[in-house]
């Protein structure tokens, strides 16, 4: 093989590589967590789920605990990375619960509504969270 022969096949290999392993774009997402009457929900778990784009691959997935003073920070890949750019579905997990306390002491809440989507766009994002109780 000579020279002119293998550089098409090379440059064609590099572009096909270029493609590949860079994943998803991220940007970051926090935001405050607020139940009906504007207080902070103080635990659970909030999740931001790609939505669809047709080509059957949503993506990944990316949640953050909440905190005592009803704050979150998502986390897709890495702690406090971010979530892909996009649509995406919120849903809002309880946490795991003490299984001495009854069920009917901690309250459960389901994003107000019913569905919430948000917008992650390039950049920091600040979105605020509103659950209601179930």
């Amino acid at each position: 093989m000579n020279l002119r022969s293998i550089f098409p096949l090379v440059a064609t290999s590099l572009l096909l590589l270029s493609g590949c392993g860079g994943g998803a774009s991220l940007a970051e997402v926090s935001g405050k967590v607020t139940d009906e009457n504007g207080q902070p929900v103080t635990s659970g778990t909030i999740t931001f789920n790609p939505v669809s784009t047709g080509d059957g691959n949503p993506g990944k997935s990316a949640s953050g605990e909440i905190g005592s003073d009803g704050t979150y920070k998502l986390s897709t890949y890495k702690a406090n990375d971010g979530a892909q750019l996009g649509k995406h579905r919120v849903s809002y997990s309880p946490p795991a619960g003490d299984d001495d306390a009854p069920a009917s002491s901690r309250p459960n809440y389901t994003v107000k509504g019913g569905e919430m989507t948000v917008e992650v766009k390039s950049g920091a994002n600040d979105i605020p969270i509103s659950l209601q109780r179930q």
